[in-house]
């Protein structure tokens, strides 16, 4: 178990997922104990997870890509957006997004780590 102390503001490294991730702990009575544990979660997740996160991202892409697509019309231009298609691996959709925060609320059951994920992609803008 990882010994250090986090608190609102840190930066790790999340390998795969995102080169500088903060932690974003608003509320003061959260408790660091549960800060770290879900650190350790997170910095430790296996491949399979990786993967699944990758796979949630590539969904989205093609959602948002679609959508835009949909609104634009024959004005919709494909060079603004990665080349991203249903044929395009998973792990390949890593390059296009990262993680830039976790942000932590008070859980309702300390035991149970949650991984409340927030950062940047290519495909939109405001992201």
């Amino acid at each position: 178990m990882d010994e250090n102390i986090y608190q609102n503001g840190d930066i790790i490294r999340v390998n795969g997922l995102g080169d500088e991730v903060e932690i974003y702990a608003p509320y003061e009575d959260t408790d660091s104990g549960y800060i770290g544990r879900c650190v350790e979660r997170l910095t430790h997740l296996p491949e399979d997870m990786h993967l699944q996160i990758y796979e949630a991202a590539k969904r989205y892409c093609l959602f948002f890509i679609n959508l835009c697509k949909e609104a634009a019309g024959d004005r919709f231009d494909t060079n603004e957006f990665p080349p991203v298609t249903e044929e395009t691996p998973a792990i390949d959709v890593k390059k296009y997004f990262s993680i830039g925060m976790i942000e932590f609320k008070e859980p309702n059951d300390e035991n149970i780590t949650a991984l409340n994920l927030s950062g940047s992609c290519k495909w939109e803008r405001e992201h």
